[in-house]
């Protein structure tokens, strides 16, 4: 065991490291905090505690079931992170293949049917029955022949809950993987993650009427998670299937190499752009003025330099059929603001990080 970054390591297994969030502590004074209103005596509690654990197995148990049916498909997980509201397998990535994603969605809750199966047979053969000892909440954790059948009954709440349609959870990732196979990864996003806020909504609005905390902490983050993740999934799918030419604009203003930064200042006044490019007397573009270039010359006034003392001659031209994928990579890891484009046996127009910026960005969905 060591402590890492926020969260305490507990060891590999399968081959995936299991981690434990430092607020999953904060859990156990929610339980002596349940307890004492229930009237627990201390050993009450401390079994009560005990049966928290085991519940926290039963979920582990069930994240790693997303995971290792995920490593039947190539994607391998970063870790399983245990927090005080429930597991979290991190996997690198989701199958694209919306069959995939299901059964990888769907392995989850079957573990829980499996653990309450189990159990049931258990239950049956040593003739314990399904009946809970004890006449009120106090004292059902005084008798440790309750846990097989609480727990039973829990994961098969488990299994229920995360089969309700509320995207990111289970069973909104099953609604999700649907729904792709007939309108496509994107299209199947919007509509689960929406589906998500909606019931996210409503978990807040009864945990609100009910008291209930944790479900309005529960909806907030389905709410939200909901929205991230469908935003994520459209830009993936924007930086796979883009091309340069989706964003390619001719509104450009091309200068002469000998012509003056007083020149650039006025037709900036009139036209702010990111940066501007600089052609030769065979018009061939040499050269950008980049906006950082341009302030430091209005800062110190120069406005009868040449434009080619201040231009940058490194820039790498593109092609309208380069993809998105690639121009974002190039935006990422360069200072570049603009590039020009070249197709067809000649200059078509530009590209802009703003204008990328803009293709990425999503209207409130």
């Amino acid at each position: 065991m060591m402590f890492n970054l926020g969260s305490i390591y507990l060891g590999k297994y399968f081959g995936i490291p299991v981690k434990v969030h430092w607020s999953f502590g904060l859990l156990f004074f929610y339980v002596i905090y349940t307890g004492q209103q229930f009237g627990m005596p201390v050993k009450g509690i401390l079994n009560f505690a005990l049966f928290t654990l085991l519940i926290f197995l039963c979920v582990v148990l069930h994240e790693f079931g997303h995971s290792l049916s995920a490593r039947k498909y190539g994607v391998n997980t970063q870790d399983i992170l245990i927090t005080p509201i429930g597991g979290l397998a991190r996997l690198e990535r989701l199958p694209e293949n919306p069959f995939h994603e299901m059964v990888v969605a769907i392995a989850g809750p079957a573990v829980n049917l499996v653990i309450a199966g189990i159990l049931a047979f258990f239950l049956w053969i040593t003739d314990y029955g399904f009946g809970i000892i004890g006449d009120n909440e106090s004292q059902v954790f005084n008798y440790y022949s309750n846990f097989p059948v609480l727990l039973m009954f829990l994961n098969l709440a488990l299994l229920v809950f995360n089969l309700i349609p509320a995207f990111p959870m289970d069973g909104g990732r099953i609604l999700r993987a649907g729904i792709s196979i007939f309108k496509g990864r994107e299209k199947g996003t919007l509509i689960a993650s929406w589906v998500g806020r909606v019931l996210a909504v409503m978990f807040m609005i009864y945990g609100v009427y009910f008291n209930q905390w944790g479900l309005i902490f529960i909806g907030v983050f389905i709410f939200f998670a909901a929205r991230s993740e469908y935003r994520s999934v459209a830009i993936e799918e924007r930086l796979k299937s883009g091309r340069v030419a989706d964003i390619l604009s001719n509104a450009v203003h091309i200068f002469e190499e000998n012509d003056l930064m007083q020149d650039v200042f006025k037709q900036d006044d009139d036209n702010y752009c990111d940066a501007y490019l600089v052609k030769n007397e065979s018009e061939k573009i040499i050269g950008i003025i980049n906006r950082e270039v341009i302030n430091q010359a209005r800062t110190d006034g120069d406005i009868f330099t040449p434009l080619y003392r201040y231009m940058s001659d490194h820039f790498e031209p593109v092609t309208p059929e380069l993809p998105i994928r690639q121009l974002f990579y190039l935006f990422s890891t360069k200072t570049y603001q603009i590039l020009p484009v070249f197709g067809n046996g000649g200059f078509m127009g530009i590209v802009s990080r703003s204008d990328l910026q803009d293709f990425l960005t999503l209207k409130q969905k």
